[in-house]
């Protein structure tokens, strides 16, 4: 553990730095402390909070803050302590995200689980119950920091000096406390080498680059205004010693993480006109944001951790620190920009939500409106109008502006980059998609909201598997008649225990599960692709989820209401084989079986109310999603049993969850999900006697002859 700072001093470091940057192509004249808004593009922000009501919205609110902040005249008063990881800010008994309730005074409070019928403690000695930490850090660090923006906001918009009184007021508190916090992270330590580094206000390098950069931004607007002397104490005792910190942590390599910390030292860079801070963040080897670009999205665009929420969590600060590069004349990072923001289109259901894959939390791309408003105003890319035209009209035509709060986002894409639309725009056109490289196929049938939509995940192996990846091979989510059915529970709080016992399990997906525990992270591929005579088709395989076992999976769109998932699955003859399937809605037709004692096995031992039936080669069971029945059926081999039970689904929601279980060696099992609510029976016959046999389907009039080699074909 580390006991002291073993950081070389800041100014051999920045010589070195100035040194080895030399001939890399960074501007060597004095840089611009614009950062992500160019002076052009203040001008535009003027105008719009001038001519339209969504932008005078947002300008009140800032202003409104930017008063109450002057209005308050008290000393800036910050706690020589740092704060602590959000994840742990969770009740202990329910693993749902607490409430702050009461403060106590010397920077404690009572912290209340949802309903407000408990009441909690922290406990500053035990980090994973220091819940006082974390508010330090919410409802301080990062109340300051956005009061600072509007602050520096107004005072770019108005020209009143009482802003930037305050404003600078805010930047000198924190210049004289910054290196008296000591350094901490999220596991209790002081360790750089921890695998998300230390902070000083926050418990990781992460939170404290996420906080530093709305400083920067602030900074920005008044930068010019601040004497020489301001310059050098607010650099020397503030924000060099922090990019110092955060460029000395554990270095992650290609990492969602990785960008947040380039965005933090570029930007600082940028700001005091440090060339070297800025060669570190855009070509450091290894880490930079050139690197990022380069190797972090796969050839499909997607960045590699498949988990949509942490697709645009990494690309926030590409995109700032692209911007700060482009203000300064270096437009070289745009076009990875332009394909990063085109890779989630391809990911979009009916409904403009993106699936909740890996550690991925909900994703509804209008809500991310200010990316694309972004994009548009950069690539003039005509699929990004479906995303802003719904953006622009939340709740039936009233737009919303976010909410006041310690997060707010003065620098909100949507007001830097907003632009006019077109009169008329071209609907977003939805279609089958094979994304190899990433590991993921999308099959579409129908029309609107109504159409059916199903990804299918198979390839999970890459070199950071396991960060925000599940153990999920060969998963699927499934989209039809307006709602998302066959769900990915994606992730909850990381503090929370299901998180680890239940998100990342390979039993909460819908997926196979061998004796109960979980697949290893190993490769999976795609046997074939395609469309024949109206039916859309994926096929795919892994070997190695479990050792001595092969599952091959086809999906099958049979029609605008059938769903098809064919399973061929050979093991040791002593393996239990599980294959998990989740079903959103309320149970209406479940059928009987006797009650199940749940096993304390990771997964397992969160399914609730279960039962267990007797053994059958067919079984059938409904739930109802918004009034409309799901049917799903369940036609084996050999017998097979189904434990019935209640699992989680995201953010907590109960979700029905059918396992159907048998003994190996081999078994096939089709799965047919009706959207329609029918009944009507499918069945199929075994065509030969091989290990994984060729089938031959009888569905709603079609006949369907699959083959895990991977063909599909309609008689």
């Amino acid at each position: 553990m580390r006991t002291e700072s073993k950081l070389l001093p800041l100014g051999f470091i920045v010589v070195m730095l100035l040194v080895l940057s030399a001939g890399k192509g960074i501007a060597q004249h004095a840089l611009l402390p614009e950062l992500n808004i160019s002076a052009l593009d203040f001008k535009h922000i003027q105008y719009k909070t001038e001519q339209f009501d969504w932008a005078k919205a947002y300008w009140v609110q800032i202003r409104s803050i930017a008063d109450e902040a002057v209005n308050d005249s008290s000393a800036i008063e910050l706690p020589l302590r740092g704060g602590n990881w959000g994840h742990y800010y969770v009740d202990p008994e329910e693993g749902k995200p607490m409430k702050p309730g009461k403060y106590l005074g010397n920077w404690h409070w009572e912290h209340h689980n949802q309903d407000g019928t408990k009441t909690y403690y922290g406990v500053d000695s035990i980090v994973s119950k220091d819940y006082d930490g974390v508010l330090i850090l919410t409802q301080v660090h990062a109340a300051w920091a956005t009061r600072f923006c509007a602050l520096s906001f107004a005072y770019r918009m108005t020209g009143n000096t009482q802003y930037l009184k305050r404003a600078v007021q805010i930047l000198e508190a924190y210049a004289k406390v910054y290196t008296r916090i000591p350094f901490h992270n999220k596991a209790g330590g002081n360790d750089f080498m921890y695998e998300t580094g230390v902070g000083r206000v926050s418990s990781q390098a992460l939170d404290e680059s996420v906080w530093l950069i709305k400083i920067l931004q602030g900074a920005s607007l008044i930068w010019t205004d601040l004497s020489a002397e301001q310059h050098t104490n607010i650099e020397k005792n503030f924000l060099f010693p922090a990019v110092d910190m955060i460029q000395h942590c554990f270095n992650l390599g290609i990492h969602n993480i990785s960008n947040w910390y380039n965005a933090a030292v570029g930007m600082t860079g940028y700001l005091t006109s440090n060339p070297a801070l800025v060669d570190w963040a855009l070509h450091e080897k290894n880490r930079g944001l050139q690197y990022q670009l380069q190797k972090g999205f796969t050839a499909d665009g997607h960045w590699y951790e498949n988990a949509p929420a942490y697709h645009f969590y990494a690309l926030k600060p590409m995109i700032l620190l692209a911007e700060s590069a482009k203000n300064n004349g270096d437009t070289s990072f745009l076009a990875g920009l332009k394909k990063a923001l085109d890779a989630p289109l391809e990911l979009m259901m009916p409904d403009m939500n993106l699936p909740r894959i890996n550690d991925s939390r909900e994703v509804y791309l209008p809500a991310f409106k200010g990316y694309y408003e972004y994009g548009y105003s950069r690539f003039k890319n005509q699929d990004y109008l479906p995303v802003l035209t719904h953006g622009r009209n939340f709740n039936g035509g009233t737009e919303t502006v976010k909410k006041i709060g310690n997060d707010f986002d003065v620098f909100d894409f949507s007001l830097l980059y907003r632009e006019p639309l077109p009169a008329t725009a071209p609907a977003f056109i939805f279609r089958n998609r094979h994304l190899n490289n990433s590991g993921l196929d999308i099959l579409y049938q129908g029309e609107g909201k109504t159409a059916v939509w199903l990804l299918a995940k198979y390839d999970i192996n890459h070199p950071s598997k396991g960060w925000h990846t599940h153990p999920d091979a060969l998963n699927f989510v499934l989209y039809g008649s307006g709602s998302q059915i066959s769900i990915d529970p994606g992730t909850a709080e990381y503090g929370a225990a299901s998180h680890v016992g239940w998100d990342k399990t390979s039993v909460a997906h819908n997926s196979l599960v061998i004796n109960q525990q979980n697949q290893s992270f190993k490769g999976s591929e795609s046997l074939s692709f395609g469309k024949t005579k109206g039916v859309s088709y994926s096929f795919t395989q892994t070997d190695s989820a479990y050792k001595g076992v092969s599952h091959t999976r086809g999906y099958i769109l049979a029609d605008n209401s059938t769903v098809l998932i064919a399973d061929w699955i050979t093991a040791p003859a002593s393996d239990t084989i599980d294959i998990a399937y989740h079903q959103r809605g309320n149970w209406k037709i479940k059928e009987t079986g006797r009650q199940w004692q749940v096993p304390d096995i990771k997964g397992y031992q969160f399914l609730k109310e279960a039962s267990i039936t007797v053994s059958d080669t067919s079984h059938l069971f409904s739930t109802a999603i918004a009034q409309k029945e799901i049917v799903t059926g369940i036609n084996a081999t050999q017998p097979v049993q189904l434990i019935e039970a209640m699992g989680i689904g995201p953010d907590f929601e109960p979700v029905p969850c059918v396992i159907a279980r048998c003994r190996g060696a081999k078994l096939f099992v089709l799965w047919s999900i009706r959207l329609d609510g029918s009944s009507d029976k499918i069945r199929f016959e075994i065509l030969d006697q091989n290990s994984k046999p060729k089938i031959k389907v009888y569905c709603h009039g079609k006949v369907l002859l699959l083959d895990p080699a991977g063909k599909c074909a309609i008689e």
